[in-house]
């Protein structure tokens, strides 16, 4: 910033080039014009929304079958497709980390949102080569023994799972992970859906497994 008096042209106020002249505290003063920014260049928030939707949106792309289901009654479908009614959820609430190093926080993942009622006692096991999913076969509110499960598993860049398992009065499922390789922590998450695919229930987070 510089101070003048009378200068070549004399005081002046306003944009003259790339010279801004204005009055400060009683003195005419001039500073340089700031360099704009170049158009194509994107500033590090617009950055981070990028990566966040590129992140989700490879995650739910390679368990669409689950969401197409899971999001089929969803409320937001009076103005989205059920895919971007579950980015729209999934980016708010299922992201963990800062800027670039964003994670995907499958404990806070939702996959299927809706009011049909959940089994109670819900919990899995490993037997051998394959994860077990057990769930009581008792009937309330509005739900049906031919319910389905969908049992969602995350954690391996190879989704697995299963969007069409056994029915809510079968009692379990079991996921074949002997293709897995030992340690490797599976994330799970079930919910049913109406064997007339008008009632879906919230998926639940049943917690982590590792492979032995």
């Amino acid at each position: 910033m510089a101070i003048y008096e009378e200068g070549v042209l004399g005081p002046f106020e306003g944009r003259v080039g790339n010279v801004i002249g204005y009055r400060w505290r009683g003195k005419f003063v001039m500073r340089s014009r700031p360099k704009s920014k170049r158009r194509g260049q994107s500033t590090e928030k617009q950055l981070a929304s990028r990566a966040r939707l590129r992140l989700m949106q490879a995650y739910l792309q390679e368990r669409v079958d689950f969401i197409r289901k899971g999001f089929s009654l969803a409320p937001e479908l009076s103005k989205m497709s059920a895919f971007n009614a579950a980015m729209s959820y999934n980016l708010k609430n299922s992201i963990s980390g800062e800027y670039p190093d964003y994670q995907v926080d499958f404990s806070k993942v939702v996959f299927s949102r809706g009011e049909l009622v959940l089994p109670k006692d819900i919990h899995m096991s490993q037997e051998g080569d394959r994860l077990r999913v057990s769930w009581s076969t008792e009937i309330e509110e509005d739900a049906s023994s031919n319910d389905q499960a969908m049992i969602m598993l995350s954690g391996v860049e190879d989704p697995t799972g299963n969007h069409s398992a056994n029915s809510r009065g079968a009692g379990s499922d079991a996921i074949d992970i002997g293709r897995l390789k030992p340690g490797t922590e599976l994330f799970v998450h079930i919910a049913f859906i109406s064997d007339d695919r008008q009632r879906v229930s919230d998926s639940k987070y049943l917690g982590s497994i590792i492979v032995e």
